[in-house]
């Protein structure tokens, strides 16, 4: 084989690695958007400040809670382009988007240069027309657990256990929608890898949980109907009471209950 030859079929690698690469996105980091009709009466009204990196911020917006279209996280696969097109990816987008008509005060944006996979150009003429929201996919529901026997608890953690919901929880990480019902401190963190929520509760010294009592309430978004309470499981329980010695709390989700 010729040195010639070597460096065209070396060119060509190059290229169709190159190719290759932008013609099917690795991540979801596409928005696919959908105009809707939404099912929600009455419609809210809300008032708020748009805080923006990079451009000026918007103050004082106003949009109503009637949705004008949803978008979903999505990959491409590209297979013909009249244009060369440019490799450029984003962070993968997680949560699906209700978009909402939103009329602000005008602000200068002025003529900011973007570059996405058909090149970089001048944007002017900024009007701001939408605001999209983070949205979960199905309905959302209220997980209430519950300590079920008679008991005085200084601290108490668990792990709920998910692996047999079909859903997932709001938010993710230590930003998991849960909120504590016996005061002082709390910690939870989500793992959606795992589909394990872990849990620690600290009541103030001077207000133990006394069980039979509610603890947590998390919220847990489901596309086919309510899950069964049994599907979320309490397991790792370790339990304090106020003397320092570890007892025994019966732990269990107690209830599912649809949020409007």
């Amino acid at each position: 084989m010729t040195r010639i030859h070597r460096r065209v079929l070396a060119g060509s690698a190059a290229i169709c690695l190159l190719l290759c690469h932008q013609s099917t996105a690795s991540t979801l980091d596409r928005m696919e958007c959908f105009r809707v009709r939404d099912s929600l009466v009455p419609a809210p009204t809300v008032t708020s400040d748009l805080l923006a990196e990079y451009l000026p911020d918007a103050p004082g917006c106003v949009y109503t809670g009637t949705a004008r279209q949803v978008c979903r996280p999505v990959t491409e696969s590209v297979r013909s382009s009249t244009w060369p097109l440019r490799s450029v990816e984003g962070d993968a987008a997680r949560f699906y988007q209700i978009c909402y008509r939103v009329k602000c005060p005008w602000v200068d944006v002025g003529s900011p240069t973007l570059n996405d996979a058909f090149g970089t150009r001048v944007m002017t003429q900024w009007k701001r027309r939408l605001i999209c929201l983070p949205a979960n996919l199905g309905a959302t529901y209220e997980i209430t657990i519950r300590v079920t026997n008679e008991v005085s608890l200084a601290a108490l953690q668990f792990n709920i256990d998910y692996a047999a919901a079909n859903g997932d929880f709001e938010g993710n990480g230590a930003s998991v929608s849960c909120t504590s019902a016996v005061g002082g401190f709390a910690f939870m963190r989500d793992d959606d890898d795992e589909r394990s929520l872990r849990v620690a509760l600290l009541p103030a010294i001077d207000a133990p949980v006394v069980g039979p009592a509610d603890v947590l309430t998390c919220r847990f978004a489901r596309l086919d109907g309510a899950p069964p309470a049994e599907d979320f499981g309490i397991t790792n329980i370790v339990a304090v009471n106020p003397g320092s010695l570890g007892v025994t709390a019966t732990v269990e989700a107690s209830s599912v209950t649809l949020v409007p």
